[in-house]
């Protein structure tokens, strides 16, 4: 029970935090194609893995760009890679 409330409290607080500082600082969060293509790159041979994981993210974190996200995706992977992991 207890670990269930601890989960139950990192679910709730951890989103709204992360809204409250997409409001506050909307630029930060990948913003432009570059910023994604940067992010993204790093992760080597996940990278399509963080990048779907990305899209997933830009659904439930509202201060994502889903437009660049997803030019981002054609940009990093090209056209047909792109298209399949958007």
């Amino acid at each position: 029970m207890k670990n269930f409330k601890l989960i139950w409290y990192f679910l709730t607080i951890v989103p709204i935090v992360l809204l409250i500082l997409g409001y506050i600082f909307p630029s930060s969060f990948f913003g432009s194609q570059e910023a994604i293509r940067d992010f993204v790159s790093q992760f080597g041979v996940f990278a399509p893995l963080a990048f779907i994981m990305l899209q997933i993210l830009q659904v439930i974190i509202t201060p994502f760009s889903h437009y660049a996200v997803s030019i981002a995706g054609g940009f990093i992977f090209g056209t047909w890679q792109g298209f399949i992991y958007n």
